[in-house]
């Protein structure tokens, strides 16, 4: 009698596989130090056995069809990054050699200027006080700071806009509190 994988037990392989996967990206962010090559391997292994195990549930195998190639896509995702990663051009890695760079930089400076993370040339952002102003207060409401170069792009953003929607020669931004909650407010400037 043939009788194949129970779904319990595939639901199984399909809850380490989402655990090697979150595995994989904090190794990718450097929370994790070594990659779980061990994991991947044996997991692979334990799909490939069980895909070919036959069974005479149609569902079953559906599934184990689905965990297979979703194994598939995810190893060659892995396999890209890594190889970026080998060659110097993953673009996490590459930002934090250059803030890495910027905050050297600083350090050397006094402070004064600012770099462009993605030049790494001085520009001397007018938007470094309501960035730093903003994710301080967004600490003390307990929310996650944005992305100082995240934020900086979205100001960069609205003031054309707001030039274009007001015939404006400047914008100026201010950081306030509303409700505990950091807001940022805008105004033209003729």
């Amino acid at each position: 009698m043939i009788t194949g994988m129970s779904p319990a037990e595939i639901q199984q392989l399909e809850q380490q596989l989402e655990q090697l996967r979150i595995r994989y990206e904090q190794y990718f962010l450097g929370i994790e130090k070594m990659e779980p090559a061990t994991e991947r391997t044996k997991l692979k292994r334990a799909i490939i056995y069980a895909v070919e195990d036959p069974t005479n549930n149609t569902a079953a195998r559906f599934r184990l069809g689905n965990l297979k190639q979703k194994m598939a896509t995810l190893e060659n995702y892995w396999n890209r990054i890594n190889k970026q990663i080998e060659e110097g051009t993953y673009k996490r890695h590459q930002f934090k050699a250059r803030l890495h760079e910027q905050m050297a930089a600083e350090q050397r400076s006094g402070g004064a200027g600012h770099v462009d993370l993605s030049t790494g040339a001085d520009t001397g952002s007018p938007y470094d006080d309501v960035v730093s102003k903003y994710r301080q207060l967004q600490q003390k409401a307990g929310q996650k700071p944005v992305a100082p170069e995240r934020l900086a792009a979205m100001l960069q953003k609205q003031e054309r806009q707001l030039r274009e929607k007001f015939g404006a020669q400047k914008v100026e931004f201010r950081v306030t509190v509303e409700n505990g909650k950091p807001k940022l407010k805008a105004r033209p400037v003729r």
